[in-house]
């Protein structure tokens, strides 16, 4: 397994992540987060060398165990 892209120092702490928007019959596919009970869009983070395509498929295969294709871009939030 390759390192995830995240850079922490004493100011920042940047984790690079990317999520899927999964939507059927107008549900929309959330996944509980860690067994906290709170939930969030399926994905992960990118890891060294890839792409966010590549990375937003494998994360949706890994958490959702199914192949999913990509429909439209839709942006970048920076918190």
């Amino acid at each position: 397994m390759r390192e995830s892209i995240k850079i922490k120092t004493d100011d920042y702490n940047f984790k690079f992540r990317v999520s899927g928007l999964i939507v059927k019959n107008n549900k929309l596919l959330l996944v509980e987060m860690d067994d906290s009970g709170f939930l969030c869009l399926p994905g992960g983070y990118v890891e060294l060398g890839e792409t966010t395509e590549v990375a937003v498929k494998r994360e949706l295969l890994e958490e959702v165990g199914k192949k999913f294709d990509i429909s439209k871009y839709l942006g970048v939030v920076l918190i």
